[in-house]
């Protein structure tokens, strides 16, 4: 009798176990399937939330005054209580990624409490060179610090691959490793990636206003 009491209660607990694995398999599969969802809906957010190629995140983002500094730096750039006077110069630049038109905000460079000698004023694509002294600047130590890489293949996030092409052009005339180009007074500066199968009729002249 006692054998049977226990072999009846082992019985019992098999099956309760093998209930209790049935139950739980489902739930498993189903934890599965919603971390599989949701890996799925974070490309499908990651796709949506990627930059456009005319207002990419890289390019509208004004780096905070502690970020210009450590960018300035880097540079090679000083600090400046207020925009020099000695050497004074400015340069139109022009981004144009597949097509479209990128904007260089306005007042990179320039903060409540120090100045860069290279900034921008407004959003017109003017780059301004007022330095305390006469010395060489280039465009690769503006894109420096204002966060943005540049090379002589890359713009940003966007580079020089199989299906497009990067071209940097000053007054017209393409040049080749453009971070190293020393800044001269009044120049047009197109920087310019699109499909490699077309080229760009690079901007030989800006008309830049009267007033400095």
């Amino acid at each position: 009798m006692k054998k049977l009491v226990i072999a009846t209660l082992i019985l019992a607990l098999l099956g309760t176990g093998i209930v209790w694995l049935l139950k739980t398999k489902p739930l498993q599969t189903q934890k599965d399937q919603i971390l599989q969802n949701g890996s799925e809906l974070n490309q499908v957010l990651s796709e949506k939330e990627k930059p456009s190629d005319a207002q990419a995140q890289d390019f509208s983002y004004i780096p905070t005054p502690s970020e210009l500094q450590k960018n300035m730096q880097v540079a090679g750039l000083p600090t400046l209580s207020k925009p020099g006077t000695v050497f004074r110069a400015r340069q139109h630049i022009d981004i144009v990624i597949n097509g479209k038109m990128v904007f260089i905000p306005a007042n990179i460079g320039i903060t409540d409490t120090f100045v860069s000698p290279l900034h921008t004023k407004d959003q017109s694509g003017i780059l301004y060179v007022e330095s305390p002294k006469k010395e060489d600047f280039t465009l690769g130590q503006f894109f420096t610090q204002w966060g943005i890489l540049l090379t002589d293949k890359c713009i940003g996030t966007y580079c020089e691959d199989a299906d497009h092409s990067f071209v940097v052009g000053v007054n017209g005339i393409k040049i080749a490793n453009p971070q190293n180009h020393i800044l001269q007074n009044e120049e047009e500066i197109e920087i310019w990636l699109g499909p490699s199968n077309q080229s760009p009729g690079l901007i030989k002249k800006y008309p830049f206003p009267k007033k400095f």
